[in-house]
């Protein structure tokens, strides 16, 4: 399978919550299988334009959902 290719869910209102809410709708689809790594942090904020901040907050919470 090939890597995962980062994207936001626009209807989030915070970027953070975006990036988890695509990482779960792709984890559903099956475009992501469950133990798969992602790409790197610093990988995920270039391609989104985001802050790495803001990729950590999210994977954080990505965890914390369980995901």
């Amino acid at each position: 399978m090939a890597s995962w290719r980062p994207w936001l869910v626009e209807s989030s209102q915070l970027k953070y919550r975006g990036i988890v809410d695509a990482i779960e709708a792709d984890l559903r689809a099956g475009r992501i299988q469950p133990g798969v790594r992602l790409p790197p942090q610093r990988a995920i904020a270039q391609i989104l334009g985001v802050d790495l901040t803001t990729v950590t907050r999210a994977l954080n919470e990505a965890r914390r959902r369980g995901l």
